[in-house]
């Protein structure tokens, strides 16, 4: 009996031991578990820390690099085309080829402007020209050929036949006697006597390459007859020379024309012009003379006013066509003047005319219209 409750209280002492030792290492396995949770979440906390600032820094990265501007890509140096010798070259080509056309442009000007035969409005009195016609006679001028090549198929308009035809009429050789001296043109002009005469008279006009040529050539004409002799006056400076017997004209040399007249004074007029008022510096003129082309085969102008004038002063006219003129003269008093140029081509033989109207005396009234365009 006693011994069986001494082993029991042994039994109950180890039980109670073991739950100690047990409670014990509950205790410890506790603390070390509390250590542990302890040491690791003070590490997860570091490493959340380390998160959460790696998140600010990031985010204030972005922030800063979305308030500083971007810096400018740096651009690739691009090669160019061409080196500067290259563009030395073509710049200096480009120059030249400016020159080139400002000399050929030059040159076309004085050659249109300065060596093409001077029309004789330079040299006529504004105040009494009616009108003239220049010709055309340079053989080797553009339109001299253009019009002979038209008119092949007819042989009486070749220049050898024309120098032919000439030879016949007057009593000259053209090879001979007038091709050293004769120019380019000739021209035939209409001129009042004087200012107050309204008398028509006739003027030619010859550019002659030398005027010793040409003076020669006249000389001889007097030799032809025996006791003629060629006779000299001057005037303001000029020499005026006239036949004493075989010819009834007189003549002068004015710049590089020669010029022919019926009578003394008439020639005086002319030569009095050039210390004038020439028809070159009439506005009417002028307004003909830059509408129409300034060279050609043919050149005419007419001061219509004064045409009517001199018409109308004239005793066979007045006779006979005055009652018309009178009625006509409301109307005929628009027309100032009238030009016209003949030109050649390869193609064909062309007219073109200008007409200057006095609008003056339109009194605000269109009689005329440009809308119109005829062919003939």
């Amino acid at each position: 009996m006693g011994k069986k409750g001494k082993n029991k209280t042994a039994a109950s002492y180890k039980k109670v031991v073991k739950t100690l030792e047990e409670l014990e290492q509950e205790r410890e396995a506790k603390e070390e578990k509390k250590l542990l949770r302890k040491i690791f979440g003070a590490r997860r906390k570091r490493k959340e820390a380390k998160s959460a600032a790696a998140a600010t820094k990031k985010h204030a990265q972005v922030e800063l690099k979305k308030k500083e501007p971007k810096p400018p890509k740096e651009k690739k140096p691009r090669t160019p085309l061409f080196t500067d010798a290259q563009k030395q070259k073509a710049k200096g080509g480009f120059l030249v080829l400016i020159g080139v056309f400002m000399i050929a442009f030059i040159s076309y000007f004085l050659y249109t402007r300065l060596f093409r035969p001077q029309s004789i409005a330079h040299f006529l009195p504004a105040d009494s020209t009616i009108g003239f016609v220049e010709v055309n006679i340079d053989s080797d001028s553009y339109h001299a050929k253009n019009f002979a090549k038209l008119f092949e198929k007819y042989p009486v308009y070749q220049a050898s036949n024309l120098v032919q035809l000439a030879n016949l009429v007057f009593p000259v050789d053209y090879k001979t006697e007038l091709e050293p001296w004769i120019g380019r043109t000739v021209s035939v002009a209409m001129v009042k006597q004087t200012q107050d005469d309204n008398t028509v008279k006739l003027l030619m006009f010859i550019e002659n390459k030398s005027s010793e040529k040409t003076l020669s050539f006249l000389k001889s004409r007097s030799l032809a007859t025996p006791g003629d002799d060629l006779l000299t006056e001057i005037y303001k400076g000029y020499t005026i020379y006239h036949y004493k017997l075989s010819q009834n004209y007189y003549f002068a040399f004015v710049n590089n024309y020669l010029v022919l007249a019926g009578n003394s004074i008439l020639l005086q007029q002319i030569l009095d012009a050039q210390s004038g008022t020439k028809l070159q510096e009439d506005p009417i003129f002028q307004k003909v003379n830059n509408n129409l082309p300034s060279s050609g085969l043919m050149f005419g102008y007419a001061n219509m006013q004064k045409l009517f004038e001199t018409m109308a002063s004239n005793p066979l006219f007045q006779g006979q066509k005055m009652h018309d003129l009178i009625l006509l003269q409301p109307f005929l008093k628009m027309f100032a003047a009238q030009g016209f140029t003949m030109i050649a081509t390869e193609n064909n033989l062309a007219v073109q005319t200008f007409e200057a109207i006095d609008r003056g005396q339109l009194l605000g009234q269109s009689y005329l219209t440009y809308n119109d365009k005829y062919a003939g």
